[in-house]
């Protein structure tokens, strides 16, 4: 992610290698939140709430930054994330008209978000296989991946297919630390605005 912002807003993308890297973060980034919102006590524990929280904040602080660099006012990746929780917490819910609900934010807010459908129909599909696992759930998920081309004009998220599935296979502790990737993302953007007005 930092290296294709860094092609992107540093060197006007002399460096298209590092934007084909860059294709693999939400992938990846997507499906560590899919897998965290599949624990079965994720709605009663408030888990899926307080993780909307968490997306909704970190993505206002990154707003004003993702905004100068980008010369607009995109809704920045928080955001696809923040919506993609929420139509995990209404599939989750026992809300009356939850289906209309679901469809309207799915097909209408999904307009407005980075990636589009596509990022939201990945992130739904990578919690379906996450929940239950299974070769048919599966397929959906890595069809789900290769249609993120769509908005990325290249098939690089597919890259990060053997890289989740290996990951998944290695036992590794390290210690949760909930708040740095959320933070980093403003931090970082607010790093490469520095760096763009002050030295380029």
């Amino acid at each position: 992610m930092t290296a294709d912002h860094i092609n992107h807003f540093l060197l006007n993308f002399q460096a298209p290698v590092m934007s084909d890297a860059g294709r693999l973060a939400m992938p990846i980034f997507g499906f560590v939140l899919a897998f965290n919102l599949t624990r079965a006590d994720a709605l009663q524990s408030e888990i899926i709430t307080r993780t909307m929280k968490r997306l909704l904040l970190f993505g206002l602080l990154a707003t004003p930054f993702y905004g100068l660099l980008y010369r607009w006012v995109p809704v920045n990746i928080m955001f696809m994330l923040l919506l993609v929780t929420y139509l995990i917490y209404i599939f989750e819910s026992n809300k009356k008209y939850k289906w209309p609900i679901f469809i309207f934010m799915f097909l209408v807010i999904g307009v407005f978000v980075e990636y589009l459908w596509f990022g939201i129909t990945y992130c739904l599909a990578a919690w379906w296989f996450c929940k239950s696992p299974g070769l048919i759930r599966m397929l959906v998920w890595i069809a789900s991946t290769s249609l993120l081309a769509v908005a990325n004009i290249n098939y690089w998220a597919c890259a990060a297919i053997p890289l989740i599935l290996l990951a998944s296979r290695i036992n590794l502790n390290f210690p949760r630390l909930r708040y740095v990737f959320y933070a980093y993302y403003p931090i970082h953007l607010a790093l490469l605005l520095y760096v763009q007005r002050n030295f380029l």
